[in-house]
């Protein structure tokens, strides 16, 4: 997938790009891969957008995906990176309720028409392997859920001996006078306290179901240009419930890293942003 900014590339130079670079793939012997042209936002996500919770569901979950980042995280410091896993951002690990510790990678939301009731919906590919137990689709449970049990655990444990460091920094520079110190401190241990309140609320895996598997293929190669490929794809239809924004205003988003990291790479010639489509 090639990534362009909207309107500035005419149907027939992306159709030219496109064709260009499947034929540079095939003279290297891969024959089944698709090239495809997407028009794309790239900005720097510098704020918190969190948006208020939009299921009204008699029952909520104990955790919904949120859009942004709650103070005092931000995506901009290290801490974002570990927050971003409980977002709806593309690229979070996910698994079945009933194999919570084998993890997959949630891909492209897709659109679907309206329901009959004209609610929106939104389903997310993903590989079947991950999605499904067996090649013959049989399994007791077609709920996904988002962090796989042992990457919560280890982040969790993680996150309460940060904040139990920074605590203990903070008191230590603080019998210093250095003020400065203890305010930098504190905030690192108040952000690492707000990820570890985060990760208890859904610490069970039935709190984190995001959907429930809607299709998969045939576990089966396939021949289509002269070389087989395995057909290994799913697709997860996303339940309002799991969501803090509605599912109509979910898009395509990549978290790329905290600022200061693409700060350092921009001056090697290494862009990195968020990425919209």
């Amino acid at each position: 997938m090639v990534a362009v900014t909207p309107n500035t590339l005419s149907w027939d130079q992306g159709h030219a790009v496109a064709l260009r670079c499947k034929a540079i793939l095939e003279e290297h012997g891969i024959h089944d891969v698709h090239c495809e042209i997407r028009e794309s936002i790239v900005r720097l996500l510098t704020e918190s957008t969190s948006t208020k919770p939009a299921s009204t569901n008699e029952t909520e979950p104990t955790f919904q995906l949120s859009s942004g980042f709650p103070e005092p995280i931000s995506a901009r410091d290290t801490y974002g990176a570990s927050y971003a896993t409980f977002t709806d951002y593309l690229g979070t690990r996910i698994t079945t309720r009933d194999r919570p510790n084998l993890a997959g990678t949630k891909g492209l939301y897709l659109s679907l028409p309206p329901s009959a009731h004209g609610e929106p919906r939104l389903v997310a590919l993903t590989c079947r392997h991950v999605a499904v137990h067996s090649r013959t689709g049989t399994g007791p449970s077609r709920d996904i859920i988002q962090v796989d049990q042992p990457t919560l655990l280890d982040e969790l444990d993680r996150y309460e001996e940060i904040a139990e460091l920074y605590a203990e920094k903070a008191d230590e520079y603080s019998k210093r006078g250095e003020a400065d110190v203890v305010a930098e401190c504190t905030e690192l241990k108040n952000s690492a306290e707000v990820l570890v309140k985060i990760m208890k609320s859904c610490k069970a895996a039935s709190s984190r179901v995001i959907g429930q598997l809607l299709y998969s293929h045939e576990s089966s190669c396939a021949t289509t240009t002269g070389a087989d490929w395995l057909r290994d794809w799913a697709l997860v239809e996303l339940q309002p419930a799991g969501h803090q924004a509605p599912l109509d205003s979910i898009k395509n988003r990549i978290f790329t890293g905290p600022e200061f990291r693409w700060s350092y790479l921009l001056k090697k010639g290494k862009p990195g942003w968020v990425i919209e489509w």
